[in-house]
């Protein structure tokens, strides 16, 4: 395999090759983390898995032995290719924020790197169906992060707030919550920011923590590795482009926020989505505002055309959903800690909002 293995995507990639590999004993793998196939080449490697940009460099390597390409950003590969649909990564960043209720968007790219042009495709087209648009703005792919956040100030001084900004990547995505930060515009009450590939450390770095788009990395590498399969057993009718659905968009704070203009109704959701994992309901909301049950019942319905109680289950079902596919505790502990009664109460809450059990969601979100 040549693959760069300092990305959290690639990791991902090599672990689903790993589970296939487990139905493929015999197979001996070696990992090289470059683009250097001359590394691999002494080798004689019966087939490979690559992850590779440049045209000439996957032929040299299609004719060589049986390959598949995993990078994100090499459409047109000459090799069969198994890549995240980052024009539905871009789709369902936008669906997140049109959600959140915003009106004004942006788009943060990597200037010549195919998934930035195809993410903002997906971003863009979503928007459309709403009737919205967004400004962009694409910095030097790979370049100094105080590099990119100097490109950013001028850019984020022009635009209006409140603003809801896709990232084409996590390291992007990064570089505008410090620019944010170092021109004070407040994330995410100014400026919301969501970027792609779920990378924990790119995520956990960022102030406040960043939201992000599961690439679905694992089902990518399984897919890549059952393909290279069929070309080994001599299956060359195999399809030349494979593009998997992104997994879920992981919400944290730098998107967690409506953009709403009633003062209430904002502190009402900023209190749930902090509160809900605890045994509360609309009247200790509403008392925790200083409001009454009626008057919080009526302020959002009229911003949001839905009650407090249906925000509170959303927010409940979106935790639940992030512990199943990051947690292993046992499903009992995991109802405790978002406050239901019962193992049996969440499991039912689960069925009816999710359509299916919290175990089955697990087992799927695991699986990639």
């Amino acid at each position: 395999m040549l693959v760069n293995r300092a990305y959290a995507y690639t990791r991902g990639v090599l672990f689903g090759i790993e589970q296939f590999c487990r139905q493929r004993p015999a197979w001996f793998v070696h990992v090289e983390s470059s683009e250097d196939w001359d590394a691999i080449a002494p080798w004689n490697p019966d087939a490979a898995i690559v992850q590779v940009r440049e045209q000439e460099l996957a032929e040299r390597i299609g004719n060589t032995c049986p390959a598949v390409n995993v990078s994100s950003s090499a459409p047109g590969s000459p090799l069969p290719r198994v890549a995240l649909d980052n024009r539905a990564a871009g789709r369902l960043v936008a669906q997140h924020l049109l959600d959140n209720r915003f009106s004004q968007f942006g788009f943060v790219g990597e200037a010549g790197v195919a998934y930035s042009e195809e993410r903002l495709a997906g971003f863009r087209s979503e928007l459309g169906r709403a009737g919205s648009g967004c400004s962009t703005l694409f910095v030097e792919a790979w370049g100094r992060l105080g590099d990119m956040i100097e490109g950013l100030n001028e850019w984020l001084l022009d635009q209006p707030t409140p603003l809801a900004i896709m990232a084409a990547s996590d390291d992007v995505g990064q570089a505008v919550t410090r620019a944010c930060a170092r021109i004070g515009l407040g994330v995410p009450e100014d400026v919301a920011v969501v970027g792609v590939d779920n990378c924990p450390l790119f995520c956990r770095w960022s102030r406040p923590e960043l939201s992000s788009v599961d690439p679905n990395a694992q089902a990518i590498g399984f897919r890549a590795a059952q393909l290279l399969d069929q070309l080994m057993a001599g299956n060359n009718e195999v399809d030349r482009e494979t593009l998997l659905p992104p997994g879920e968009l992981i919400c944290r704070q730098s998107s967690d926020v409506l953009a709403v203009d009633d003062g209430l109704v904002r502190r009402a959701v900023a209190y749930i989505r902090a509160h809900c994992p605890e045994a509360i309901g609309v009247e200790q909301i509403a008392a925790a505002l200083g409001t009454t049950r009626r008057t919080l019942e009526r302020r959002f319905r009229a911003a949001l055309d839905m009650p407090p109680s249906a925000e509170l289950q959303s927010a409940r079902l979106r935790l639940a959903k992030r512990l199943l596919a990051t947690t292993e505790g046992p499903i009992g502990h995991l109802a405790s800690e978002l406050g239901f009664a019962t193992p049996q109460h969440f499991t039912a809450f689960f069925r009816q909002h999710a359509g299916c059990t919290p175990t089955a969601y697990r087992e799927g979100a695991g699986n990639g």
